[in-house]
């Protein structure tokens, strides 16, 4: 079982900074721990936890963007 405090997204995006990282969704100073990290994957269902902050890795075109940030929407993902 892990005992650690969750980290917030804001802390995350401090941490790692914008060169990694690129926030298109969510608060980074919401408050309150993000629930996992989740790296997009298109060929399946996404199976997020709740507040999960999801890596957008290899989306490009604007329209693939935008699908994903509603359906990232609807579950309730951090960032």
């Amino acid at each position: 079982m892990n005992l650690r405090p969750h980290a917030s997204l804001g802390r995350v995006l401090d941490d790692l900074g914008g060169t990694l990282l690129d926030l298109v969704l969510g608060d980074g100073d919401r408050p309150g721990g993000i629930g996992g990290v989740a790296i997009h994957d298109p060929l399946d269902e996404p199976a997020l936890p709740q507040h999960a902050l999801v890596l957008g890795v290899g989306l490009a075109e604007p329209g693939e963007v935008v699908r994903q940030l509603r359906t990232l929407a609807r579950h309730d993902a951090a960032g």
